[in-house]
């Protein structure tokens, strides 16, 4: 799945992302390497990856936003390399650099070990 031609409903997938194993309690994962921030500066819990939905990531000017699943709506959350905004995703072969006119997609991938799908949204910003 990480040939760039294929599409789905959302636009090219890049590649699939390199999460941690998902936690046996929440079914939760999270991109390896990466966090999530709340607007505040704390961190969000993590395995924050749960397959109630895709997630959307958008740059907003000041860093990665993260929206969809069951994070709140009333929270700006980012992604975060220790500390500082991250501006790659890691995927099963590379570091995938984002770029801010574009808008991405995780998408969950049903199976015994889920897996996430990173793809372009169909139009940029």
């Amino acid at each position: 799945m990480s040939d760039t031609s294929e599409t789905t409903s959302v636009g090219p997938v890049i590649g699939i992302l390199d999460t941690t194993r998902p936690d046996p309690t929440t079914g939760g994962c999270q991109p390896f390497g990466l966090e999530l921030l709340a607007a505040d500066g704390t961190l969000v819990p993590q395995n924050w990856m749960t397959a109630q939905g895709s997630f959307e990531l958008r740059h907003d000017g000041t860093g990665w936003v993260v929206t969809g699943g069951l994070l709140s709506e009333a929270m700006v959350h980012r992604l975060a390399r220790t500390g500082n905004y991250a501006i790659t995703v890691p995927t099963l072969f590379c570091d995938e650099d984002l770029d801010p006119a574009i808008c991405y997609q995780l998408m969950p991938v049903p199976g015994p070990e889920p897996s996430w799908i990173l793809a372009r949204t169909a139009s940029p910003l």
